[in-house]
């Protein structure tokens, strides 16, 4: 049975305004296992900000218990935020600096010897692929290095939870997903577990294993990745899978039966066979096309959309034996 790391417990925060009390954040339920890699999406003024800070410790709920391995985080205090690593949507950086130097200013910050900090320092440009950009300035480094430098502080103290706040808003699509790739592979070498806020379900949709939906302060729905997107149960849910899927660009990760797997190594399996199948057919899509290099195109099913906008061809190819990327 899967482990809690961190675990909320109808938990509430409310703010005052004059004579009106504002729930930000209204009994909300949920836990993250060890290891176990979480999405947390929402509109904007759902709730997501409050609740990260009462993750971080910033902020102490009105009611209700966040805990910590069993233990509330109020009484663990400095021990529970060393097990954290956050990732922000933007951070101060100190231009002149290398990142090297950064990093080491950084490290001292966070309490870290001499000896660690160099220790660290050169395994941490190494996971996240700056290993030879050590004496650039932090200045001529691109959109896309200051955010792997970002990852490197979240990392610097070795956490167990990264929390990472849009950590791509403010770049480019294919940087985009260089830096979730990078996550992905951070998460798997050193068995964090990762809480991701955003609003593009799209493209992290192919490496979490659970969503969470934020809707005015509440936790309106939560399920595994691939039972949300074929059952949606919650208005705004519908909407943003709708919104998120109606055009090209969308990125949609869909697991293969074993059997069809098999089939095409064996070619057991005609493309009518795959066309029927039943677990290709009632998703959000419905293959039009096949060929002998596995390529898959996809369009919208109209009756799982109901009425929903036909999005354009997606052409998939199967990666990694099991799994279909868009």
């Amino acid at each position: 049975m899967d482990e809690p790391f961190v675990s909320f417990t109808d938990v509430s925060k409310y703010y005052q305004t004059g004579s009106v009390r504002v729930a930000a954040a209204d009994h909300m339920t949920f836990h993250v296992n060890k290891g176990e890699f979480c999405i947390i999406v929402g509109p904007s003024g759902a709730g997501k900000t409050t609740l990260m800070r009462m993750l971080c410790g910033i902020l102490t709920p009105t009611r209700g218990t966040v805990r910590c391995g069993g233990a509330d985080i109020a009484r663990l205090g400095e021990e529970y935020r060393a097990m954290l690593g956050y990732l922000p949507q933007d951070f101060g950086f100190y231009p002149d600096f290398t990142g090297p130097e950064f990093l080491r200013y950084i490290a001292a910050l966070k309490g870290l010897t001499r000896a660690e900090t160099a220790r660290r320092i050169p395994e941490l440009l190494r996971q996240v692929g700056l290993a030879d950009a050590g004496r650039k300035k932090l200045r001529a480094y691109s959109g896309g290095m200051r955010q792997r430098v970002m990852i490197a502080i979240a990392l610097c103290c070795g956490p167990k939870l990264l929390i990472a706040d849009e950590p791509t808003t403010a770049l480019d699509v294919t940087i985009q997903a260089q830096i979730m790739e990078l996550i992905r592979q951070l998460r798997r070498e050193l068995n964090m577990s990762v809480i991701l806020i955003t609003h593009d379900i799209g493209l992290v949709a192919q490496m979490a294993d659970r969503v969470m939906v934020m809707y005015a302060g509440q936790i309106v729905e939560q399920a595994p990745v691939l039972e949300l997107f074929d059952h949606p149960a919650h208005p705004y849910t519908r909407a943003l899978l709708q919104a998120t899927f109606q055009n090209s660009y969308a990125r949609y990760l869909m697991p293969l039966p074993k059997h069809v797997i098999e089939g095409f190594s064996d070619e057991e399996l005609t493309a009518n066979d795959w066309f029927n199948h039943p677990d290709v057919v009632s998703g959000p899509f419905m293959v039009t096309d096949y060929d002998q290099n596995h390529y898959i195109s996809y369009t919208a099913n109209e009756n799982y959309w109901k009425g929903a906008p036909k999005i354009d061809k997606l052409n998939i190819r199967i990666v990694e034996g099991s799994q279909l990327y868009a």
